[in-house]
């Protein structure tokens, strides 16, 4: 019952954000799940291992419902394979794009997906610059193991971006894992599982209506 709420709260979180942001574009980044490593293979051409598979569908299961209009991964095997479930579930193509520029990315997701929720499928290497031309005050870091994150960034037309940061696990994972906070970020733990959870976002979320209606309408 409780891993059904996940889809559920991701799209409520993303819907009150999105109408306070005057319904401009939600960026959603994850980094390409877990790997199957395999002598002499090509980097780019590494496929996931089982547990990757695992979380990919874990990936979809809680954005089918989150308003997803656009999905861009690099042209790495690893990035198309994570976000291939939630493409077949949308019935939306994948736009492939080489690792680049993360500012250039950015001013193309602004003009070409204005008032949409965007995916970004990434890497350790690519994420942190993507943050950072978001908007995003401080360096962000991943470490090497780490496949959990789901960052949410929510433009405002009046001031900087909301960032939160969450956690997802695999299906087969333990549901007590906690996360770390980081600077800059709202930290929700496990994979918005657990009630404490549930309540914590329902909880920012009504002071995010509350702060803004206070502030009177934009």
């Amino acid at each position: 019952m409780k891993t059904a709420l996940i889809p559920l709260i991701a799209a409520t979180v993303l819907a009150a954000f999105a109408a306070m942001a005057n319904a401009q574009q939600a960026v959603i980044l994850v980094r390409h799940a877990e790997l199957q490593g395999a002598a002499m293979a090509e980097p780019q051409r590494l496929p996931l291992s089982e547990a990757g598979e695992a979380r990919a569908k874990r990936l979809a299961y809680i954005l089918k419902d989150s308003g997803v209009g656009a999905i861009y991964v690099t042209d790495f095997v690893r990035t198309n394979k994570t976000a291939e479930p939630l493409s077949r579930e949308l019935n939306k193509e994948m736009t492939v794009l080489p690792k680049g520029d993360p500012r250039e990315l950015v001013e193309r997701l602004r003009k070409d997906h204005g008032g949409q929720t965007v995916l970004l499928v990434g890497h350790t290497d690519t994420l942190p610059g993507l943050l950072k031309a978001l908007g995003h005050p401080v360096d962000i870091k991943i470490e090497p193991q780490d496949y959990s994150n789901i960052f949410m960034v929510i433009p405002k037309s009046d001031g900087a971006p909301t960032f939160l940061r969450l956690r997802y696990l695999r299906q087969d994972q333990r549901s007590n894992f906690m996360s770390r906070s980081t600077p800059g970020f709202a930290v929700f733990p496990s994979a918005v599982t657990s009630a404490m959870t549930r309540r914590s976002c329902l909880k920012y979320i009504r002071w995010r209506r509350l702060t803004a209606n206070s502030r009177g309408t934009r």
